[in-house]
């Protein structure tokens, strides 16, 4: 088990030792979420990828928050990563939510992304949100900055690897913020997924300081919370709103830390005149496509078809590279002309 897996299982001990009160910890229903998104389906393991997302927060005393307190929500999943359990915190607090503290109608607007997006494994999944009010010191503040923005300083959507350093320096900055007197767990809760009996599904969550609040009573509409009686946004108490999301690919696969170098140097040997080149253009698209291959950060439906798009491209670039070659003497001088006239631009007075 890793030392941030350890580290947290030491701050949910404390998180348990505060004894918040009992919220409500409210599933939206799938036709209760406008638009709606037909059908829902359980996650398809190593085909889907996950990404968790704190969409909306609401304070009902937003003087008294303001005034006193700041907010911060912790938000931690654990999930199966390249054959290992790894811990993710985040931290959103008052530099992602702005300077809307103090709005009277109390609305801080988030849409954070906490964690993602990486492929489903298809094992154990826990997602833990709670929301904290940390009394507003001068020293306290400084200590939720540095870790609000440890946790923010890497992109969680890219390789989850460089974030794992990042990730205990977060729950240790966490661990010192819930130790100080006054600081006040508001709602909170832990939920498990797996496969079988209760299976990860996408859906909306909220987390209500308010007892026994139905799945009825609740409608989400752009990703806000609303009250399903009066039809108007939800307003009885404080709340997270949050969500589990299924994407069926990826399309950042540029900021994986292997592809640049290796893609560049396909370009390049693919185009080239040197007679050696296309076969290294090949040598390493396949160590490209063995990078890809072996990502635990990409699904594996999109792996085939990213090395086919890929191959495609080099081939492409190939014809570009040997048209060029070709040129008879009329092209060339043509091209020759345009680059005079180019370069030209630079000597002008």
């Amino acid at each position: 088990m890793s030392a941030v897996s350890d580290r947290w299982k030491r701050v949910w001990r404390a998180v348990q030792a505060q004894q918040a009160a009992l919220p409500s910890h409210v599933v939206v229903q799938p036709e209760n979420v406008e638009p709606l998104v037909s059908p829902v389906t359980p996650f398809d393991a190593q085909n889907e990828y996950f990404q968790v997302v704190v969409n909306e927060m609401y304070l009902t005393n937003a003087r008294e928050w303001a005034k006193t307190y700041d907010p911060m929500v912790l938000a931690v999943t654990e999930f199966a990563y390249s054959g290992e359990v790894q811990t993710v915190p985040f931290v959103v607090g008052p530099t992602l939510l702005g300077k809307g503290i103090a709005q009277p109608q109390g609305m801080l607007y988030s849409n954070t992304r906490v964690a993602g997006i990486h492929p489903f494994a298809g094992s154990r999944f826990a997602s833990t949100v709670i929301l904290y009010r940390i009394v507003r010191r001068d020293y306290v503040k400084d200590l939720l900055q540095v870790v609000e923005r440890a946790a923010s300083a890497l992109n969680v959507a890219a390789a989850l690897v460089p974030y794992l350093p990042i990730a205990d320096v977060v729950l240790q900055g966490v661990e010192s913020l819930i130790s100080i007197d006054d600081t006040q767990p508001i709602v909170g809760s832990r939920n498990e997924f797996g496969v079988g009996a209760n299976p990860l599904v996408p859906s909306y969550f909220a987390l209500i300081d308010l007892p026994d609040v139905a799945s009825d009573e609740l409608r989400v509409r752009g990703s806000k919370l609303f009250d399903a009686v009066t039809g108007e946004p939800f307003r009885r108490a404080d709340y997270v709103l949050c969500s589990i999301e299924q994407i069926p690919e990826r399309d950042d696969e540029g900021m994986l830390p292997f592809f640049e170098p290796l893609w560049n140097r396909v370009v390049q040997d693919a185009t080239s005149s040197n007679q050696d080149s296309w076969k290294s253009a090949k040598a390493n698209m396949l160590a490209l496509a063995q990078a890809i291959l072996l990502s635990p950060d990409l699904s594996q439906p999109q792996k085939f078809a990213l090395i086919e798009e890929y191959q495609t491209t080099m081939s492409k670039y190939r014809k570009v590279g040997q048209g060029i070659l070709k040129l008879g003497p009329e092209q060339r001088a043509a091209l020759d002309n345009v680059c005079e006239s180019t370069v030209a631009i630079l000597d002008l007075e």
